[in-house]
C-alpha cells in the first residue's frame, strides 16, 4: 500500500514539473547566458561568474516550478550581475592586454610615423618640382606654338591676322585658305586653357558705315565659330567689330581694300580673360 501512494505522488511531482510554464524572466536570463557562453572574448574555464550564473538560473527554473515568484526574481538578477560582472571583466581584460600590445608597438609606431611624414614631404616636395617643370615646358611649347602661327607680339599680346585671301568682298565666310591657321589656333588654345582670344572684326570703306559694322562683326563671329566648332569654349573668345576704321593699306587700291577685309585675332596672355578685354 505504502508503495503505491509512493508512486502516486512521484507521478504527481513528475505532472506538476511538465505542466510548468516557462518563466518569460528566466528564459531571456538562458539567452543572456547563452550569449555570454558564445562571447570570444569571454573565457568560460576562466569565469566563476558564469559557473554561478548558471546555477542561479538553475535556482531560478526550480522556484518557478515551485510558483515561487520572488524567489524567481531574485535569482534571475543574481543571474543578470553575474553575467554583467563576466562581460565587465573580460572586456577589461582585452583593453588592458590591447594597452600593453600598444605601449610595445610604440617606439616602431613613432618611427613609422616619422617616416610617413618624411614621405609626405618628399612627395610634395616631388610634385612641386613636377609641376614647375610642366610649366615651364608648356611655356616653352606654347612659344613655339606662337611662331608657327606667325603672330606678333603686340601691346594686347601675339596677334594673327586672317585677311586678304581669307575673306571675299561684303562677305563674313571663312574661306577654306582661313581654317589651316585657325585650326592650328584652337590646338593651341585646347593645349593652353589659361589662354583667351580677342577676334576683331573689319572691312574695307566700299558701302556705309553701318553695312560695315555688320559685315565686320559677321567676320568675327565666323571665326569665334569655327574655333567652338573645333572645341574652345565660347567663354574664351571676345568679339569686337570696328566696320572700316583702322585700315592696314590705302583703299585707294584693290591690294589695300583686300588686306582691309580681315579678322584680327589676338592671344591674350595667360590670366587674361575674354571678359576682361570685353569690359574695356
Amino acid at each position: 500500500m505504502a508503495r503505491v501512494v509512493t508512486m502516486v505522488l512521484a507521478g504527481a511531482l513528475l505532472a506538476a514539473c511538465a505542466n510548468t510554464v516557462p518563466h518569460p524572466e528566466v528564459q531571456r536570463a538562458k539567452r543572456d547566458y547563452q550569449a555570454a557562453l558564445d562571447d570570444p572574448l569571454i573565457d568560460r574555464k576562466d569565469s566563476l561568474q558564469l559557473l554561478e550564473a548558471e546555477k542561479d538560473i538553475q535556482r531560478a527554473e526550480a522556484a518557478n516550478r515551485e510558483k515561487d515568484e520572488l524567489g524567481v526574481t531574485h535569482y534571475v538578477y543574481l543571474a543578470d550581475m553575474r553575467i554583467r560582472i563576466a562581460r565587465l571583466t573580460a572586456e577589461t581584460k582585452a583593453a588592458n592586454a590591447r594597452a600593453a600590445e600598444l605601449a610595445r608597438e610604440r617606439p616602431s609606431l613613432r618611427l613609422e610615423a616619422r617616416t610617413a611624414e618624411a614621405d609626405v614631404a618628399t612627395a610634395r616636395a616631388l610634385a612641386a618640382e613636377e609641376t614647375a617643370r610642366t610649366a615651364t615646358q608648356r611655356a616653352q611649347r606654347a612659344e613655339r606654338e606662337l611662331e608657327e602661327l606667325e603672330t606678333r607680339q603686340t601691346e594686347r599680346g601675339h596677334a594673327l591676322t586672317l585677311g586678304g585671301v581669307h575673306f571675299d568682298f561684303n562677305k563674313t565666310a571663312l574661306k577654306p585658305e582661313a581654317t589651316r591657321k585657325l585650326s592650328m589656333l584652337a590646338g593651341f588654345l585646347i593645349a593652353n586653357p589659361d589662354r583667351a582670344v580677342l577676334v576683331e572684326g573689319y572691312a574695307d570703306v566700299v558701302g556705309s558705315d553701318p553695312a560695315n559694322a555688320i559685315v565686320s562683326r559677321g567676320r568675327a563671329d565666323s571665326v569665334k565659330r569655327y574655333l567652338v566648332a573645333n572645341g574652345v569654349a565660347a567663354d574664351r573668345i571676345a568679339v569686337a567689330a570696328h566696320g572700316a576704321s583702322d585700315p592696314l593699306q590705302s583703299n585707294e587700291s584693290t591690294e589695300g581694300r583686300d588686306l582691309n577685309r580681315r579678322a584680327q585675332i589676338t592671344i591674350l596672355p595667360p590670366g587674361v580673360s575674354a571678359a576682361d578685354v570685353a569690359a574695356e
